[in-house]
Order: structure tokens, then sequence, then C-alpha cells
């Protein structure tokens, strides 16, 4: 089919053409004629599209550089000889043998019109065409373009019109040479692309054999590949270097089996023994294969325009022969048919119009006979002055129209041959075996972007590393398929986990459409990310029936609302093993289920979002009038609590989370959302906790306290600064002194305050994290200044790291990089007292690693790094250590930075160094000149003198007092402010989930009061109705006498009676205490006494009854 097809593309141009150069009779078809296409359009004044013919590929390149060697090789023959070329000739041409001996190609043609003090040349060119006896030039033509350089302009300008209206440019470039490309080159290359229309431009690395490590062939080609962006454009993609090599022309006379192999370049004749590609290609031949491949397209898309332009133009030329042979004398019948019709109305209208009428019928047969009249005048002059047509003209006009339907039907059966398809399908999907053997043979390419990458895979899940392993692919491959071999890796390593998404080591997710040696290069490291789906079988929910309902990346189902009184306080195992009987369970309560659970988890439940999410495929059941799955409750966001309240439930939780005891039914559900990683696709979804409430009722009863606090110091304050001020207004002045009214002791030593002046600075600030790591360097001015860092370090321990879940502490030791604890401790008073004897053995280094100190620490279960050094080590190199803190970093964890005496150099690297890693840096500079033996003597000094030597109470100016009251004031109004936030969240927690069942309805009220009823009666009975009907007589004093003697004897029984009745303490209700708020129910006695919070008594039998009614 494919020779069909090249032989197709010249029958077309001889039907187009027809007369050839040579003055040889054209021979269209199975015709014996002169016509063509173009000379009948020409005759008849028809514009033709005139369709391109075959394709033509131009070879360019500069001296030596292989293009002979490549077109033999292309061709498979010997046509473009190496030496005693012929020097009349500029350009040298190959066709194919169906071309006749002496016909010009067209685009010959074309550059004889447009120069025609050319066609010197151009015959010489004709003369020198060769001719391949093969079948692999069908429908191609090689063009060999001769190098720019000492060309005259005369010629340059006919080379640069011919390269611009060819079909495919190669430019072929000398791996062996200073200069890939010469100047010359660049400078015919730049006014090639910038032509509207510039042809596809295809750049191949010629001896590229010759380069024997592979290691110099990829940084050639990326060198040229930086030469062509820069020269010819940055905006233009597309520049493909591919590899071609000496040993083509071998395998073509391997294949032809000559043995004058020595006919061809000394350079050309290494023999390349390596191994074979697909199709049989050698391991350098990707540039032949890849031109090859893209001439075999353009003929096939030239094939098919030019049978559909072939159509087009039959059917005008058909449409204007037609109207030629139209006869003339045509025009004077239809005037005379005119004039007869117009005579008969001029007979008729006397016997149409009415008596009435009579005066327009003379108007009506005047107006008729003068139109009859004219007709037969235009009818007469017309057939006078028509000529008649020349003899022979409808036999030219009839051949004509028989060579036209000629054309139309070998149009017709090239169409057929060829089976193109006419619902705009392309040819991939008409011959698929062609596309993958073209694919196939696409993959044996040389250069970055074609030849088999090595990519090393880390296969994550969340945070840890699950698998390395090594996947080779073709750099033409797509990121699909990478990540498709890279499932097929997993699935053979036993991997489990659902691959989410490919990333480089910056973190940036690779685009599937692009191709493997675009995005990625040799021996790169590809971060596959994966997610775990649920271990337990109950809470995949009957996997084979529900799919991927409770996958932890995307959901297709809502989730609906859940009422109170269903909040789970586990992973919903025990509910969902009923699901593996039946599809359709009636909603229950999850209390109530806890209550007959067995064996229920200690402490507060973690609970995730997607162990209860609705299947997607689950339809309820007939008797199920509700969803049968639903959302977890949620009393509270942690994004929506105050941050005193969130660290303390988030303390508490981890506290009680190993405590056996179980809270019961008194606990509040907190929901907290995960922080999204950066280049997350979807969002994490969030993590239930559940708290118990007396730790949310002793936070608010601790917020009452220190707000408390917090006034009685804010009145001192007022009360100091209105002193001050009354010593303002009775005349003294700002400047004044007056003895020191601040409630704060200090000690204005000179030796003291000199030396401990920089470590009372604010050196760390505030320490973030739960679980920070501190990392020490030794070396440089941290090593000068130790007695200070020692000093602040243990300052730090005891004011920040106390209040943390877990720390530790790295530093050096000779060099070396060494951890106080192989872990990360909790801050308990022991652990403190070993981190202040491992900071006081630090000893000051000359060379350290901050490097592999941040590696090992990234490796840790650390949330927060602090990083104390005075700079990298000035042998280091700083861009490839940050590089690699960066890639180990792939937690995002916050590495903050204490520069100590940093250079200028130093501390931009720091600043760096925290910025990559969304950390603060903070500089700390040393003014104390003393040396460090006598600054360790000054501490001791200080630390034994005795309290008497230490002064209290000085003097201060009365305006600096007056300023730092304000600030203090102002200071202590706000954190009154904070805690009185953190005491109303904690409230508005307890009160908005003081209910843990939902809210009855009418007649669950109704039923609720009866029984309170009911139980209020039963316990305490109201007093016999003649009893209270009896009038009461008065009373003697006798008779109170005798009353109060009984009731003193009977008082103990009556105190023993009231403990008894009185009620405990309520944790459900947080004002149940005794600071809170009387209830309604409490005043609602008879004598209207107030009764104690938590000593609810009833003092008398009426009091139950008036409740009750």
């Amino acid at each position: 089919m494919e020779l069909k097809r090249r032989s197709a593309l010249l029958a077309i141009e001889s039907f187009y053409y027809g007369q050839k150069r040579n003055g040889a009779p054209g021979k269209p078809g199975n015709l014996d004629t002169q016509w063509n296409l173009l000379s009948i359009g020409r005759e008849n004044g028809v514009q033709l599209k005139q369709p391109k013919g075959q394709v033509v590929a131009a070879v360019i390149g500069d001296p030596l550089s292989g293009k002979s060697s490549f077109l033999n090789a292309l061709a498979e023959e010997l046509v473009f000889p190496h030496r005693n070329k012929n020097k009349s000739s500029l350009v040298q041409w190959a066709v194919s043998e169906e071309v006749q001996k002496g016909e010009w190609p067209a685009l010959l043609l074309r550059v004889v019109e447009r120069f025609p003090a050319w066609e010197p040349k151009a015959l010489a060119t004709v003369r020198t065409c060769n001719q391949v006896m093969g079948g692999r030039l069908k429908g191609l033509q090689l063009v060999e373009v001769p190098s720019p350089t000492n060309l005259p302009q005369e010629d340059l300008e006919v080379i640069h019109y011919m390269l611009s209206k060819v079909d495919l440019v190669v430019c072929l470039m000398d791996s062996q040479a200073k200069e890939p490309l010469s100047d010359d080159m660049m400078a015919l290359l730049t006014n090639l692309l910038a032509i509207e229309d510039a042809p596809p431009l295809h750049f191949l690395l010629a001896k590229a054999d010759l380069i024997s490590r592979e290691s110099d062939r990829i940084r050639l080609i990326a060198k040229a590949s930086r030469m062509l962006q820069e020269r010819l454009g940055r905006g233009r993609r597309g520049f493909e270097i591919l590899p071609v090599s000496t040993g083509d022309l071998n395998v073509l006379l391997d294949i032809l089996e000559l043995d004058n192999a020595d006919e061809a370049d000394g350079a050309d004749g290494a023999d390349v023994g390596a191994k074979q590609g697909t199709m049989g290609t050698p391991k350098w031949d990707a540039g032949r294969v890849r031109t090859w491949q893209l001439t075999q397209d353009l003929i096939a898309q030239r094939m098919k325009e030019a049978l559909q332009a072939m159509e087009v133009d039959v059917q005008a030329l058909k449409g204007a022969l037609a109207l030629q042979r139209h006869d003339p004398q045509a025009a004077n019948n239809h005037l005379i048919w005119c004039g007869a019709a117009f005579g008969i109305v001029t007979a008729v209208v006397p016997f149409i119009l009415d008596e009435e009428d009579a005066s327009l019928v003379p108007v009506f047969m005047a107006a008729t006979m003068v139109m009859a009249c004219v007709c037969l005048l235009l009818a007469f002059f017309l057939s006078r002055g028509a000529s008649k047509p020349a003899p022979g003209v409808a036999d030219i006009v009839a051949e004509q129209e028989h060579f036209l339907s000629v054309v139309e039907k070998q149009c017709e059966a090239l169409k057929n041959d060829h089976d193109f398809p006419t619902n705009g399908e392309g040819e991939s999907q008409r011959n698929p075996e062609d596309r993958t053997d073209r694919e196939r043979a696409m993959s044996s390419i040389g250069s970055p972007a074609g030849q088999k990458v090595r990519l090393n895979v880390v296969a994550l899940v969340g945070e840890g590393i699950i698998g390395k392993f090594l996947v080779s692919i073709d750099g033409d491959a797509l990121v699909e398929d990478l990540a498709s071999q890279i499932r097929s890796a997993l699935a053979r390593a036993k991997v489990e986990g659902r691959l989410l998404r490919l990333t480089n080591t910056k973190q940036a997710q690779l685009p599937s459409e692009e191709r493997v040696g675009d995005a990625l290069r040799d021996s790169e490291e590809v971060l596959a990310v994966l997610v775990n789906e649920p271990e337990d079988e109950a809470l995949r929910q009957l996997a084979p029936e529900l799919g991927d309902a409770l996958s932890f990346t995307r959901t297709t189902a809502p989730f609906p609302h859940l009422s109170p009184a269903e909040a789970p306080t586990q992973r919903a195992v025990d509910r969902l093993e009923a699901l593996k009987n039946t599809r359709s369970v009636a909603p229950m309560s999850i209390l109530s289920s806890m209550d007959n659970c067995k064996d229920k988890p200690p402490g507060p439940q973690e609970i995730f979002q997607e162990d209860l999410q609705p299947p997607a495929n689950s339809a309820p059941g007939p008797d199920c009038k509700e969803p049968c799955f639903r959302s977890i409750r949620c009393d509270w966001e942690v994004e929506q609590l105050t941050p005193k309240l969130r660290e303390y439930i988030a303390a508490r939780f981890s506290e009680m989370h190993e405590m056996p005891a179980d809270p019961g039914h008194a606990y509040i559900i907190v929901s907290m959302r995960p922080r999204e990683r950066p280049g997350s696709v979807v969002s994490p979804l969030p993590i239930h906790y559940s708290v118990a409430r007396v730790d949310i009722i002793e936070f608010e009863r601790l917020c009452g306290r220190r707000v408390q606090e917090i006034r009685a110091r804010l009145d001192f304050f007022q009360r100091c600064l209105e002193a001050l001020r009354s010593l303002l207004e009775r005349g003294a002045d700002r400047e004044d002194y007056a003895p020191n009214m601040l409630p704060y002791s200090y000690k204005p030593g000179k030796e003291f305050g000199t030396l401990l002046q920089e470590v009372d600075e604010k050196s760390f600030g505030q320490v973030e994290g739960f679980r920070p790591l501190l990392v020490i360097d030794m070396a440089g001015a941290v090593g000068k200044y130790s007695v200070f860092i020692k000093a602040a370090v243990k300052r730090l321990m005891y004011s920040f790291l106390v209040a943390k879940s877990r720390f530790n502490i790295i530093s050096f030791s000779r060099g070396k990089v060494v951890a106080w604890e192989d872990h990360l401790v909790p801050p308990v008073a022991q652990k403190l007292r070993e981190a202040e004897d491992f900071v006081d053995k630090l000893q000051p280094a000359k060379r350290t690693c901050i490097l592999q100190a941040l590696c090992w620490a990234l490796q840790s279960d650390a949330d927060a790094i602090y990083l104390l050094t005075s700079g990298f080590p000035k042998y280091a190199d700083t861009d490839y250590c940050r590089a690699e803190i960066r890639s180990q970093n792939k937690r995002q964890l916050p590495i903050h930075v204490i520069g100590v005496q940093c250079e200028a150099e130093a501390e931009i690297e720091l600043r760096r160094l925290a910025e990559e890693n969304r950390a603060s840096f903070r500089p700390k500079t040393f003014n104390e000149t003393l040396s460090a033996e006598k600054c360790l003597d000054l501490v001791n000094a200080g630390r034994s003198a005795a309290p008497c030597q230490r002064l209290r109470d000085h003097q201060l100016s009365i305006g600096g007092q007056v300023d730092i009251l304000e600030v203090m004031i102002k200071e202590q109004e706000i954190q009154t402010t904070d805690w009185l936030e953190e005491q109303k969240c904690a409230n508005r927690i307890l009160l908005t989930s003081a209910s843990q069942h939902p809210v009855p309805n009418v007649q669950q009220a109704r039923y609720a009061a009866g029984r309170m009823v009911v139980n209020q009666l039963c316990r305490n009975p109201p007093p016999p109705l003649r009893d209270l009907l009896q009038p009461q007589t008065p009373k003697s004093a006798k008779s109170r006498v005798t009353e109060l003697f009984k009731t003193s004897q009977t008082a103990p029984k009556r105190s023993e009676k009231r403990s008894e009745n009185v009620r405990p303490p309520s944790v459900h209700n947080p004002w149940d205490r005794p600071s809170g708020i009387l209830k309604v129910s409490q005043v609602a006695s008879k004598d209207k006494s107030l009764l104690p919070a938590r000593n609810g008594q009833a003092n008398n039998e009426s009091h139950f009854y008036e409740l009750a009614r």
C-alpha cells in the first residue's frame, strides 16, 4: 500500500503539470494526450489550488558533517558520492526510479520561475539528479544543500528560498567540531525561522558514537540545545537533538553485501558493535529513524490533501466546460419566446377586463405590444452579431471533458485503494500496527529526551518511606506511562497502597502529559506518594459491594448530618460488624451500643471522618426511612478554639490516652483538621478527639483564677500609677527621682548586669511546637561565647521546654554529631538535670558538619527544629547543603535559625535556609569584651553572693516609672481580655454540648415530665388531704418550748437525713457548683428560702409537692 501511495503522488503531479520541462509529452493516466489540469484551467479562466507534489526533505550542515553519509543511509543506497562531486551543480538531488531521466522536480521549477538567472545551475542539477532504484524514495525527494560558508550572495538567496519551500529541513551538527554549528549556518537558520510559514526543523548530532563517554555526549547535547535556544530564540520549543552515528553507512553496506567499504568516508568507516534496537535498528540510528518516520507522516498527509484538492479542481473545470458548450442561440430563443408571450397578452386583454375598465384596455394593449416588439428586435440584432464557433472547438471541449472524467476516475480509484477516512479519523486509527511500530522505533533514541532514563523511585506513605526501587523507561514515554510502570513495580514488590501522585525532589507534581525525558533527568529521584486504604475489612464496608467508598482521598457521597444522640465514641468497629450480615441497618444510638460493648477502649477516643462515610452505591431498605450511615457529631472545631484552650485540650488528650479510666458519657468531641501538605491534591479529612468534660470545667476554673490574679495585679499597678501621678500634680517634675514602686526586684551590679544582659534578652522568643529539638553548633562564635550560650540554653529549658511534651538536644563532639538522647524524652525533672549536665560538658569545636546534624534531626519525631550556629563551614558548598536539607525535609518541618555573631555572607545563607524551610531567623551579637574565664568567675561569684548584697529598691525617675506602669497596665488588660475569652470559649463548649441526648419532641417531653412527677411522689408523698384541711390551732408558749426541745433532740437525725439527700456535684452542668448561678427550681419552695447549689435539700414535704405540681 505504501508503494502505491508514493506512486500516486507522482501521478497526481503529472495530472497537474503534464508537459515536462525537457519537452517530452506527459502521459497522465492511460491517455496519450497533452492535456493537464493547469492548462485546462488557464484556457477556461479557472484558478486551481495546485497542490504540492512529492515530499521534499533537505539536509543542511557544515562541511565534513556527514550529510552524504546520512542521505545514503536514509536511502539505503550509495546515491550521493563522497568524492568527485559535480562542482557545476550547487545542490544534489535524489528522486525515485519512477521519475523519468531529465524530468524537472516541481520545487526546482518554482525556483527557476523566481530566479530566472539561476536556470543554468538548475539545469546542471537536473542532469546530475540521482535515481534510487529501490522503492524506498517513492513519493520522497532528498536534497543535499551545501554549507552557506563562502557562497556568493545570489546563491545564498536561492538556497534560502529553496529551504523555505521544502517540507522538512534536517540540520546535522558535527560532534567532533569545536562548535556544533558555524556562525554562517546559525545565521541561515535564524533567517529561515523568521519566515511566517517556516518548514519544520530537525536537528541531528552526527558522529555521536565517536563520543565514548555517555556523560560527555549528554553534556554536548545540552550545550547544543542551550546554544539553539539562545541564538534561535528562547520562546521556541521543539528543538530536539537526536544522535546519528558514523556506522550508518557500514550498516548500509552490510545490508547490500558490498565489499568496497573503503569507498566511504574515512571517519565513517568505523564499525559500531552496538546492540540492536527495535525494528532491527542500531543503537545510534535514532536520528535516521526519526527522520524517516517524519517523512512517512508527511507523505500520508500530502496524499490526503492532494486527492481532496484534485477532486475539487476537477469539479470546477467540468463546470467551466459545461458553460463553454452552451449554445449561443439560446439567448435569442428566450427573447423570441418573450415577444410571443407579450403578443398573446395583447390579444387576450380585451376579453379579460370588465366594461367598467374599458378606458384601460387601450393602455394595456399598447404596452404589451411595445414589449413584444422590443423583444423581437433584440433577438434579431443578437442573432446577427453573434459569432459562429470556430471549427474543432467542440472536439477540443469534448476531449478535455473526457480527460477530466478519466482524472476523476483515477482520483476515486486512489481514494479506494488507500482507504482514507472521511469522518476525521487519523491514520493511527486506520493502521494501528504501523503506529505501534513507529512508537516502538522511537523508543531507541539517544538524547536526554529519548534514551533509557533510569529513575530512583521512593515510595512514601504519609511521612514514612516504605520502599525504594529502580525504574528504567524511555525518555519519549509520557509521565502517565511512568506511573503505570511504577504501579506494576509496586505490585511486584507487594507494596500495598494506591498511587496518588508523582513529584520530584522539589515537591513539584509531575504533569501527566509531559514526556519523561523533558521533565526528568537520568539518575534523578522521583517521589511516589501513596495512600493506604483502611486495614480492617469491616471498615471497608464490604468492599466488593461498595467499591472505593472509604477512600482516604476523595468521596462522591455527601455527609448527612448526625443527630446528637448518635455520636460515636470509638472507630465504629462494633457498629460496622453488623454490615457483614445485612445491607440495611436501622438507625441506632452509639451511646446505647457503647453501654453494651464489653471491650471499651480506655480514655478518650480518636475517630476518623471516613470511618462513618456513607457508601456510594448502597440504597436504603424499604423499612429504613433514614440514612443508614451518618456522619460524626462534632461539638466544636479546633480552628474555632482559643489558643490556650486548644493547647490545653491537646495536652489533656495526650495524657488521658494512656489512662485506663473510662470517662463514660461525660465527653466532648472536638474536631481537628490537619494542615494541608504543599502540593497535595485533596485536603485531609478531620480527626475527632473526645475530651472529658471535667477537664474543660477545670480549665474554666483555671481561667477564673487567672483573671482574679491579673485583676489583683492590675489594681496594684493602677494604685501605684495614681500615687505617681499625684506627685506630678503636686508639682514634682518627671525627671525627679522617687522610690521604686514597681513590683519587681533586680540586681544592678555592674559586672553581673554586663554579663547576663545579653542572656536575658529574647534570643529564642516563643518556642513553637510540642516536640522541639535543639541543634547547637559549637564552632566559631558559638564556641567563643559558650558561657553565654550555655546560660541561655539552660534558661530556655526551664522557661519553655518544661511545658513541652518531649525534647532533645544535638551537638558536636570532636567534629562528630552527638545526640543527648537517642529519641525525644519528656521534660521531667530528672531529664532536665541530665540535659543541663550535657550542656555544661559541651566544648568549642573547630570543624562541624551542620548538614549531618540537620539530616539526623529531620529523621527524628520532632515537629520543630532550632539551629544555634554562627554559619556554615567555609569549606562547605552552601547551595548543595540547602538543597539537600530541603530534599530531606519531607515533612516540611520549620527550621528556626539563631545566628550568633554571624558575618554578612554567613547571615545571608542562614536567612535563606530559614526562609526555604518556613521558619524564622534571629541574629544575635555580643558586646562583651571580657574573656570566657573571667565571665565564668563572675557568674560563679554572682551565684555565691549573699542575698543581702543584692540591692532591691532603688530610686527611679517618676516619668520612667509612669511609662513602665502604663505599659504594664496595657499588658495586664490584654491578658485579662485573653483569659476572659478563654473562659467564654470553655463555657460555650460546655453549654453547647451539655445535653448528650437529642432534643425531645412534645410527646417525649410530656412523658418525661410525668415520669419525674411519679418519681418525686414515690420518694416523698404529699401529706393527706385531711391534714391540710384541718385548721391550725394557735400554739401556747409551753407547746412551743416543747416543740423546740423535741427539735433539738431530733437534730442529729435530721442532719443524717440531710447528708443522705445531698445532691452530688454534677459534671454535666458546669453551673452546678458553689460559684455557679442559682436555678429557678432552687427558689421554688413555699417559704422562698434559697438553697445552696451543691446542697439542694428539700426542707419540707410541701416543696416537692409544689415542684411536682
